[in-house]
Formats: C-alpha cells, structure tokens, sequence
C-alpha cells in the first residue's frame, strides 16, 4: 500500500526522503497541488494502480530528513528559549 499511494501521489513525510537534495528530487513540483495524484498518468491509470491497495496504510517516517541538522542555528531567536519549551 505504502508504495502504490508513494508512486501516485508523492506523499511527504516519507522514509525514503533523508535530506534536502532527496526532497527536492522526490517532490513534483508546483504543477501538482499537494495530496493531488501526478499528471504523468491518465485518471483510469491512476484508478487501475489504486485497485491494488488493500487494507490501511499507516506510514510512519522515521528516517524522513535524518540527514540534515533542523536544529536552530546561531543568531536564530529561537536559539534563547529552552529547549523544555519545544518538547
């Protein structure tokens, strides 16, 4: 199920995305508006691969951006709260 509805419609957070480069590679641009399937497909293709998800898809992205530092740097504002605020 997982790779059916990441192959249709490019669903971010996901696994497969562990830094910017990735990210920008993997989502499809400002043509498709976000939750929209692709246009690379007619609408009874996409409907044809739909067929094939059976059950329920729970994705949990644990290794979505693994590789990049989303902490705030030095100079950001957010640098002077404590830490025990964002948690």
């Amino acid at each position: 199920n997982e790779l059916i509805f990441r192959d249709v419609f490019r669903c971010v957070p996901d696994d497969t995305i562990e830094n910017f480069d990735q990210y920008k590679k993997f989502i499809p641009g400002h043509e498709v508006p976000y939750g929209h399937a692709l246009p690379s497909r007619s609408t009874a293709e996409t409907l044809e691969i739909l067929k094939g998800v059976r059950g329920h898809l729970v994705p949990i992205p644990l290794n979505f951006l693994k590789n990049e530092n989303l902490g705030a740097k030095l100079g950001d504002k957010e640098i002077l709260v404590p830490v025990e605020v964002f948690t």
